[in-house]
This record gives structure tokens, C-alpha cells and sequence, in this order.
């Protein structure tokens, strides 16, 4: 048993109105909310404070406050005495007598007096007392037995002061030792202690005006007004914590906050998020959002059933084909939000491992807990190139984050996906251990006053528009922006009587506008070599240096007309539309040179279902429909090999 005071119940030593120890507490959780130590400059930040700990064993019980460290926190047990507790230049006996306690006994709490911390905060001092403490504490932490030593025999060192206040720390009757030599000696545990004194009981407090200071240089704007309101705030949930064994974190600080004022990012975490702000700008900025080089669609319609859908539900997914605007709608939405991140789903696996531009510090889901803003919203598109179990955990994970069931929550989240990928994407999250419940929000191809806009503003593809069959081919925006672009290129559009579905129009932009004038068969395959190569090994980018010199020549220009991307020493493709087209081709003529296994090893990867179903209908056009079937038929057949043990021919 640790020996002490008798343990008391929490409520009992922690009773309401203890006003000096609220301010006190609430002083110590300022530093959680800035990253930076309230004792010695060689600590972390705080991260976790305990109230009335006694029941833990803790002698020294008002707050326990942990400091991250390798392989266990730092702990610092604060005694908070609001009266004059140090008279005549000595500790309080009780102190005192916890401290050997703990040190001699530490029991179920693991104190180490060489690494964790015994703290009274108590009523301001006098200037002579304060310098005295500071100067024996500053003697013991450099040289604890020499302290000993100067002043057993009064040396000249110390001064009476020094002498006074170490020799009020001398080793308690009832727990000295006999052995081992030196046991009882007070340096050693002076190494420990720390004295914090404040003000707070003073109308005119100066360790409260350095408090709103403190909160001052946390907000945003600096401004004096949320200053007083994080004080504030702080104070009350001491209050409401304290009586109660509770505890504080930064979620709970941030959660608390959230809303009420606008808070600068934790510093442990701002790198993070400089880093995440980075990418969602990059990929804001990939996503185009115009057809042609200028033509920006309202789709006002749309964009209210997004507004609907957003104030009945935190949780909305974004689903439709692939080239309707999905990711251009949620870049085109003007959120009255604090906060907003747009990331590939790919992003935050890449987060998770560590890799590359995307690293972080900490892990994704741990950085969402730490986001100040009282209104933050985080879209995750491209949830359809998931294929892996482990992937949809990460997801889940970081959706789990969000705490979108949570009222106190500040958090919204869009996903987007294709319509084709939907139930696979939430047979993953359930996989995942996730039950998903979004709000859906369909996104189809353009009509009305949208698509009347794109004929006005094009001359050139207006024939196309006006014909009934094609509208299901040519009415989705980055289809539009592709013809709008190979006009401006010199490109003859496709010819309408053929084109009478996308095979066709797959057709038409590798003979017409891929592989022509200043391109050639070269473009071709490059693009058919990075698309297949990023789909066999799910990743959504291809470094430069697995290009040889002569593809790496080809890039620019393919850059240049939009299909491609340049990111970090990688090569990605602008748009997923240009992707599942280059992999079309790619199976093609995987079919034609008869290498079966190929194909059917493919077929169990759901990144190239979509080529595999677009060449289903380039066999569906030929001009003999019935030897095309057959042809279809024999390469499902193929593709549903048993011994392969994949049904996914089949189910194409």
C-alpha cells in the first residue's frame, strides 16, 4: 500500500466551486490546445489531464497531466493549494509527505522520480521565496547529491532561504530507510518537484491577463473577443470534468471549441494539414470544370438537390457514370465552410503508408480529430478505383473519424463514385466493418437549359446534340469537352451515323484524335501502357522513371491536350474516362492475339471492368451482330474459368 492520506472519494476532494483550481487546470489545458510545455522547455506539450486521481493511486491527486514520450508519458501529479501554503519559506508538510509516498511506494501509478514530475501549484509567492525555490530546484536537477552535501554543512553555496526550503523536503520519519546509503537524501527527490505559483484569487489577476494573452495567440485574428471566449470555455469544463475523475484531451479542447471561435491548427499538426491543403489544392485543380477552355455549366438544378441533401445528412455520395461532372460539381460548389479538402480515396491509403509527397506525421484519422473548425467539409472521390479489404478499413477508418453521428461533430463528407462501383464500394465499407448510410445524390448526363448552353456556345457539336440516339453518348460533360477540344485541335468530329455508342466514340478518339497529326501510334501506346500498367498494380500514378526517354518525350503532348498529368515526378491520367478507354484498347488486343490468361486474370480486377464491358460493345457493333455475340460469348466463357475461381466474367 502507498502510504499517505486516506483515499477520498472524487467528488468529496473535488468539489464544486474551487475556482483557483478551475483557472489553474484550465491554464495547463491552453498548453494541450498550443503543443508547448507549462514546466521545463526540454518537454513536449502536454496531451491528457486527469482530474482527482487519488483513486488511481495517485497521492498528489488534483491533476495528473501526461507528455508524450518514447515509451511511456512523462507524468507531472499536481497538488493545487489556493491558500498561503508556503510560510516562512517552507513546503506544506502533506506535500511533502505525498511526494516521499509516491517516490518510495509508487504502487499501481508507476511514478519514477528520475523521469516524472511532483508539482504544487499554489497562490503567488513572494519575489525572496520564489527565488529561493527556483534557485534549489535549478541546483538539484544539475547536481541532487552535491545539494545535499552544501547544505548539510551550511556552506556558503546556500544561502538560509535554499537551506530553509530544501530542508522542509527532509524525508519524512515514518519513511525513512536504513539502506541502501544515500535512500533518504532530498536531492534526489527535489529533482522532482516543481513549484508553479498564480495570482488567480486577485481581482486583477496578472496570471489571468497572461492566460487571455495566452488565448489571444491561439485564435485566429488574434482578436480579444474569442480569446475571452476560449477562457471561458476552458473554465467551465474544468469545472464540469473536476468533480467527476474526468479527463481532457486536444479532441476534447478542439470538440469543446468547435464552433464558438476559430482556432490556429495544434503545431504538431500543422504540418499535416499544410501538407493535406497542398494536395486537396492540387486536386481542385486537376479537376476541370469547364468544357472547352471557358464554358462553365450552372447545372443549377443539381446543385440544389446537393444543397437539399447536405442540410438533411452529414454523409452524401455523389454517384453517377463516368465523365457527368461528378467531381466538377462538388469543385464548383461555393461551401460557406470554415474548411474543405477534396482527396482521391487513393490519397489517404498513400497517407496511411507513408508515402511519398502525401506523408504525414501522424495517421489521417488521428489529423481529423485535431481539425479546428467548427464547419469542415472533406470529400473523398474516386472511391470506385478501391479494390483491396485493407484499403475500405483505412476509409472506414477515417469516415469513423468524422464522428458524423455526433451533433458536436464539425464535419461533413461528400463521396464520389461511379454508379457501376456503388454496391461494391459499400460491400467494402461493410467488409470494413463500417455500416454505411449515405444520402445519395444521382448525377446524370446534361439536359435542358445546360445542354442548350454547351449548342449555343458550340456550333460544332451541335448537330450531334440534336440527334435523339446519340444523346446517350455525347450528353456527358468531359464527353462534350473532349469533341469541344478536338475542334479546337482541327479534329473532324465523328461522323453521327456510326456513332452509336461509346465503342464508337472510343473508336473515333484513337484513330482521329489520338493517333493524328502531330501524334501517332507512339501516343497510342503509351497510353495504353500506363493505363494497364496502373490497373495491374492499383495505383493511380506511374513514376517518370519507369517511362523510357522516348515515351517520356510523348508526355508533354499529351499533357498539353489534357489526357495526361505531371504531378510530383509522376505521370497520372486527368480524367478516368481517358483511363478505361486506353485500357479498352489495351483488352482488345489482349482478345485479338488470343492471350486468354491475360484476360481472364484481368477480369478479376474491378479496375478493368469497365474496358472489359466497353468492349463488350465494340463486339456488339460489328457489322455481323451475330458472330460479334458469339465472339462476347466466347470471351466470357473465358473470362469465368472455375479453376480460376472468379465468377467476374460472369458478372460483367
Amino acid at each position: 500500500m502507498v502510504m499517505g492520506r486516506k483515499t477520498s472519494p472524487p467528488k468529496a476532494s473535488g468539489g464544486g466551486g474551487f475556482n483557483f483550481e478551475d483557472k489553474v487546470a484550465a491554464w495547463w489545458m491552453l498548453h494541450i490546445l498550443a503543443g508547448r510545455p507549462p514546466l521545463d522547455s526540454s518537454l513536449p506539450g502536454p496531451s491528457r489531464i486527469r482530474f482527482q486521481a487519488r483513486v488511481d493511486g495517485w497521492l498528489l491527486d488534483d491533476l495528473v497531466v501526461d507528455f508524450p514520450a518514447t515509451g511511456r508519458p512523462i507524468r507531472a501529479a499536481v497538488s493545487v493549494k489556493s491558500g498561503e501554503v508556503i510560510v516562512a519559506g517552507k513546503a506544506p508538510g502533506d506535500f511533502v509527505m505525498d511526494c516521499w509516498s509516491l517516490c518510495r511506494k509508487p504502487g499501481t501509478t508507476g511514478f519514477n522520480a528520475s523521469r516524472d514530475m511532483l508539482v504544487l501549484a499554489t497562490r503567488r509567492l513572494a519575489k525572496t521565496t520564489r527565488r529561493a525555490i527556483d534557485d534549489a530546484l535549478a541546483r538539484a536537477v544539475a547536481s541532487p547529491l552535491e545539494l545535499d552535501k552544501r547544505v548539510a554543512r551550511r556552506d556558503k553555496w546556500c544561502g538560509e532561504p535554499l537551506r530553509k526550503f530544501v530542508r522542509s523536503f527532509k524525508c519524512p520519519r515514518g519513511l525513512r530507510k536504513q539502506r541502501p546509503k544515500g535512500a533518504n537524501l532530498t536531492g534526489p527527490l527535489l529533482r522532482a518537484v516543481r513549484i508553479c505559483d498564480y495570482d488567480f484569487e486577485k481581482l486583477d489577476s496578472d496570471s489571468e491577463n497572461d492566460a487571455l494573452k495566452f488565448c489571444r495567440e491561439l485564435v485566429e485574428g488574434h482578436r480579444a473577443a474569442e480569446a475571452r471566449i476560449v477562457w471561458r470555455e476552458l473554465n467551465e469544463l474544468a469545472k464540469e470534468r473536476r468533480p467527476n475523475s474526468g479527463t481532457i484531451t486536444l479532441a476534447d479542447l478542439l470538440e469543446r471549441l468547435r464552433g464558438k471561435v476559430r482556432l490556429k491548427a495544434h503545431p504538431d499538426y500543422a504540418g499535416d494539414w499544410q501538407r493535406v491543403e497542398k494536395l486537396s489544392a492540387a486536386r481542385k485543380q486537376d479537376t476541370k470544370d469547364t468544357i472547352g477552355p471557358r464554358l462553365h455549366l450552372p447545372r443549377a438544378e443539381l446543385q440544389r438537390e446537393l444543397s437539399d441533401a447536405l442540410e438533411k445528412s452529414r454523409a452524401v455520395a455523389i454517384i453517377g457514370e463516368s465523365g457527368t461532372g461528378k467531381s466538377a460539381l462538388v469543385k464548383d460548389r461555393s461551401f460557406s465552410t470554415e474548411a474543405f479538402y477534396c482527396l482521391d480515396a487513393s490519397d489517404i491509403v498513400r497517407m496511411e503508408g507513408g508515402a511519398g509527397f502525401e506523408r504525414l506525421d501522424h495517421r489521417f484519422d488521428e489529423l481529423l480529430a485535431t481539425q479546428p473548425s467548427g464547419d469542415a467539409v472533406l470529400v473523398l472521390d474516386r472511391l470506385d478505383r478501391l479494390t483491396e479489404l485493407d484499403d475500405f478499413k483505412i476509409v472506414a477508418r477515417t469516415i469513423e473519424a468524422l464522428r458524423l453521428e455526433s451533433p458536436d461533430s464539425g464535419w461533413r463528407l461528400i463521396l464520389i463514385c461511379q454508379h457501376a462501383a456503388w454496391d461494391d464500394v459499400t460491400d467494402g465499407l461493410r467488409a470494413a466493418g463500417f455500416s454505411p448510410n449515405f444520402t445519395v445524390v444521382p448525377v446524370g448526363r446534361l439536359e435542358g437549359s445546360d445542354l442548350r448552353l454547351v449548342a449555343d456556345e458550340n456550333s460544332s457539336v451541335a448537330s450531334l446534340l440534336e440527334r435523339e440516339e446519340l444523346r446517350p453518348v455525347v450528353t456527358r460533360p468531359k464527353v462534350l469537352d473532349l469533341l469541344v477540344g478536338a475542334v479546337s485541335e482541327g479534329v473532324s468530329l465523328p461522323d453521327p451515323a456510326p456513332l452509336a455508342s461509346e465503342a464508337s466514340l472510343i473508336e473515333w478518339f484513337w484513330s482521329h484524335y489520338i493517333c493524328i497529326g502531330q501524334r501517332d501510334r507512339r501516343h497510342g501506346l503509351l497510353l495504353t501502357k500506363v493505363a494497364g500498367r496502373q490497373a495491374d498494380e492499383r495505383r493511380p500514378a506511374t513514376p517518370l522513371v519507369e517511362l523510357t526517354s522516348d515515351e517520356a518525350a510523348l508526355v508533354p503532348e499529351l499533357e498539353r491536350l489534357g489526357i495526361l498529368l505531371i504531378r510530383n515526378q509522376t505521370v497520372r491520367f486527368r480524367h478516368d474516362l481517358y483511363a478505361d478507354y486506353a485500357r479498352q484498347r489495351y483488352v482488345l488486343g489482349q482478345w485479338e492475339s488470343g492471350d486468354r490468361a491475360g484476360l481472364r486474370s484481368r477480369a478479376a480486377n474491378p479496375l478493368w471492368h469497365r474496358a472489359i464491358r466497353l468492349l463488350a460493345l465494340h463486339y456488339m457493333e460489328q457489322p455481323d451482330t451475330a458472330a460479334s455475340i458469339a465472339e462476347w460469348r466466347k470471351m466470357l466463357g473465358a473470362m469465368s474459368d472455375d479453376a480460376l475461381g472468379s465468377n467476374a466474367g460472369a458478372d460483367l
